[in-house]
């Protein structure tokens, strides 16, 4: 999220998408209870799974594709853990024994990028469409990581190819929209997010991003309708808040920008873009003491704020 307050607070929130567990099969016959731990592990999530996904690895009745597919199942419940050391080390060994497996690519890839380690994220995202290349996923998010390393013109080529293999992949056309935002090309942008909230019309990232544009339009009224749908669907992201409140200041409300920036604080109490915009609406309607404090608490939180 960029840290300027003036900047534009757009949500990629999606476009690494993690690819589930598929069933399990196994290069020679299993005793039955290898059998029932692999389709536990299949079958199951949390402790369980993670118990019977790793049971089944000690086995030693699986390999190859078999064993990759228990090594991948038991690294997605390890990510839902939040152990994705784990997780990468599992991916990491899932492609040794099958270096085909594009789940394990792509998962692994969504971490990289997740750690900003683009140039890996990006080999791995290569890797699932060198592996399948009518695969949209691997392109969509290959797409989203050269949006987040400063290629739109990468970024908008994989994408193209994403929307061409699966037209209705909401987060392939909200993410080539942040790609033409990035080369100014608000027109194409704001098809682009119009086209993902029909395929869903509860995508808030959305409407906020669309919100975004409109309000570098001009048009205060859509924007602040659009953030209003973004905080309807997900009434607890205090970018949404923020992203209204300019909004509201633009048009000219400070009121309600200001009860606007509050709402993301209350939710975000270190939100240092919430605390200096609210500081800048403050003062701007006169109140120099309170909107002072508001920027030097959004400073010593983060020094580069404002700049």
């Amino acid at each position: 999220m960029p840290k300027n307050i003036l900047s534009r607070s757009f949500w990629l929130l999606c476009g690494a998408a993690l690819i589930g567990a598929v069933s399990i099969a196994t290069a020679m016959p299993a005793a039955r209870l290898a059998a029932d731990d692999a389709q536990m592990c299949r079958k199951e999530s949390g402790d369980a799974a993670l118990s019977a996904c790793s049971r089944a690895i000690a086995s030693g009745r699986y390999q190859g594709h078999g064993l990759a597919v228990l090594l991948d199942s038991r690294a997605i419940e390890y990510h839902r853990k939040g152990g994705d050391d784990h997780a990468m080390a599992d991916y990491s060994e899932a492609i040794r024994h099958d270096p085909d497996d594009a789940r394990a690519y792509n998962n692994r890839g969504t971490i990289w990028l997740a750690r900003r380690a683009y140039d890996r994220a990006l080999a791995d995202f290569s890797a699932v469409i060198r592996v399948d290349p009518q695969d949209p996923d691997g392109f969509s998010n290959r797409g989203a990581t050269w949006k987040l390393k400063g290629e739109p013109d990468r970024a908008i080529a994989d994408l193209d190819e994403a929307i061409r293999l699966d037209p209705q992949d909401h987060c392939a056309f909200n993410n080539r929209a942040l790609a033409w935002s990035d080369k100014h090309d608000n027109v194409r942008a704001i098809a682009d997010f119009s086209a993902a909230i029909r395929l869903n019309p509860k995508y808030a990232a959305a409407f906020n991003n669309r919100g975004i544009i409109w309000r570098e339009h001009g048009d205060h009224a859509r924007a602040i309708a659009d953030h209003d749908a973004a905080i309807r669907l997900k009434p607890r992201v205090a970018v949404f808040y923020v992203n209204r409140g300019k909004a509201w200041s633009n048009n000219g409300d400070r009121a309600r920008a200001i009860a606007d920036y509050s709402a993301a604080i209350r939710l975000k109490p270190d939100d240092a873009m919430a605390l200096y915009a609210r500081g800048l609406a403050k003062q701007e309607s006169g109140d120099n003491a309170g909107g002072t404090a508001d920027i030097a608490a959004a400073k010593r939180i983060d020094p580069e704020v404002a700049e």
